[in-house]
């Protein structure tokens, strides 16, 4: 006896297989996982906003961190005051990453949702399929950093506003002008997150859009609404960076990234665009493949669907217009992802619609049975596909929770900072430790005092009286101190192709007394 499946029954398993997807891939060590150079940034960047009791200042190390706004700070305070309420704020990795899962959850969300809106279904499982076994979510999902936030805030409001310039899914009315009041107030929350770059850009693609659909300039205006929207992000943005300026002065803004240093365009920049380029290919690997590989399907998609030409717009345009930046990162074309898994996707969904429907049968009394065993069949295979490859990227999270790594290793080294005896004693750290730094921050709790080199220790701590500190550098450079420095080292880690330790420095050998080896933490 055979026994078919409902469309809804399937319907739900493929949601399911999604959702049982992302929690695979994001999910393994969320809390326990050490926190990596930009989750540190952040990370300690909230506790000093919340041990200065400001929420208006970043501070990192003790000093103004003009570099982003602030909404991923907030977030991070928000959710740990969430996780605890009543209780005194005490910020983990894990309030900070909590963030990031559900940014891309409700961009996993969204995607569904608005291929089911404008194709069916089918089709919006299929792009959420496509972008959950994909790089861009297994990398960032659980990871503290802004980007995945700043992502999901950028797509979903384009995505909102787009819908506007669908030719079958304009809204009109009041629920026109919700769509597109709530389209730009993601956008002032983005710029609230990373800058207004992004959006900027977005919006730019979508009015390109609109009048090569033939809209007209008026009713690109009218559906995007920018006057009213551009004074909406100005009431939700603009209040912050006034108060900004008037604490720290226009002279400190004008010089920091948050003073645009970063936006304006540089037409040699394109040379090293290559970045950019890496990140399309690989944040969406090996989905990204799929409009070269199936070329002449993709210019018919491109014809016969808008919502493929729109997709392709606020991808396309947006990363052309990027590389022109003067700072380039693999990681700055993630906003534009979703877009990019819309149109492979509907792509996906086109040939498995074919296959379905378009082979002959020779007896057409066996027509409707292998019709309904083909059309189980395609989703199937391509669930089979979506498995296989989602547990390649669980794997690759897996494996950062469970094995040996350079960030284990470093935060077993680091974590002496915050433990007795040491954490009392001021702590130095040579320049060339990089990466490391943000993360020795974070461990100390305390201001990490930088130097060009371990040799000009003696220097700083005659000045400022020091008698025994912890210093961090690269073993070369501890190895090479000048003659009368006294230098115990506790431990020992590789990074980057370097070996950093971290040791306890005197200028005279009884300067550390009480202080022994014994005391260690992981001795090196």
């Amino acid at each position: 006896m055979r026994i078919e499946l409902g469309r809804a029954v399937r319907t739900a398993i493929g949601a399911l297989v999604i959702a049982a997807v992302f929690a695979l891939i994001s999910l393994p060590g969320i809390a326990s996982l050490p926190i990596d150079k930009h989750e540190a940034l952040v990370v300690q960047t909230s506790k000093e906003m919340v041990a200065r009791d400001d929420l208006l200042v970043p501070y990192f190390n003790d000093e103004p961190r003009l570099n982003k706004p602030p909404m991923s700070y907030w977030a991070t305070i928000a959710t740990a005051w969430l996780r605890a309420p009543g209780a005194p704020v005490r910020i983990a990795p894990l309030d900070a990453r909590i963030p990031s899962i559900l940014a891309s959850l409700a961009t996993l969300l969204m995607l569904v949702l608005m291929g089911r809106r404008c194709v069916d279904l089918r089709a919006g499982l299929l792009i959420g399929a496509v972008y959950a076994c994909s790089p861009a979510l297994a990398f960032f999902s659980h990871d503290a950093r802004p980007d995945t936030l700043y992502a999901f805030l950028s797509f979903a409001g384009t995505a909102l506003l787009a819908l506007q310039l669908l030719p079958t899914h304009t809204a009109s009315g009041r629920h026109g002008i919700w769509l597109a009041l709530s389209g730009w107030t993601f956008w002032a929350l983005a710029t609230l997150t990373k800058g207004p770059h992004i959006p900027l850009l977005m919006l730019i693609a979508l009015v390109v859009f609109g009048l090569r659909e033939g809209r007209g300039v008026s009713r690109v205006v009218h559906s995007l609404r920018p006057a009213t929207g551009i004074v909406l992000m100005l009431v939700i943005a603009l209040p912050w960076w006034l108060a900004l300026e008037s604490t720290l002065g226009a002279e400190t803004l004008a010089g920091s990234q948050l003073g645009g240093t970063l936006y304006k365009p540089d037409p040699v920049a394109i040379t090293h665009a290559y970045r950019e380029l890496l990140g399309l290919a690989g944040l969406l690997f090996p989905w990204s493949l799929m409009p070269l590989l199936m070329w002449a399907r993709a210019c018919r998609l491109v014809r016969t669907s808008a919502l493929a030409r729109l997709s392709l717009f606020c991808f396309a345009l947006p990363v052309l217009l990027l590389m022109f930046s003067p700072q380039h990162r693999w990681h700055y074309t993630l906003p534009m992802i979703p877009f990019l898994a819309i149109f492979c996707g509907l792509l996906l969904a086109d040939k498995l619609a074919e296959r379905s429907d378009d082979k002959p049968v020779r007896n057409p009394a066996q027509a409707a049975p292998r019709a309904a065993r083909r059309r189980a069949f395609a989703p199937l295979a391509f669930v089979s596909v979506v498995v296989v490859f989602s547990a390649f990227l669980a794997l690759n999270s897996w494996q950062q929770f469970l094995w040996k790594d350079m960030r284990f290793d470093r935060a077993r080294s680091l974590a002496l900072l915050g433990d007795e005896p040491y954490r009392r004693l001021p702590v130095y750290a040579a320049d060339a430790i990089e990466s490391a730094f943000p993360i020795a921050v974070a461990w100390a709790e305390r201001r990490v005092e930088l130097v060009r080199a371990p040799a000009d220790l003696l220097d700083e701590t005659a000045r400022s009286g020091v008698a025994c500190a912890i210093v961090i550098g690269p073993r070369e450079s501890l190895s090479n101190v000048a003659p009368g420095q006294h230098l115990l080292i506790l431990a020992a880690w590789p990074e980057r192709r370097k070996t950093l330790q971290a040791g306890l420095f005197s200028a005279t050998e009884s300067g550390c007394s009480g202080i022994t080896q014994s005391d260690s933490v992981s001795p090196g």
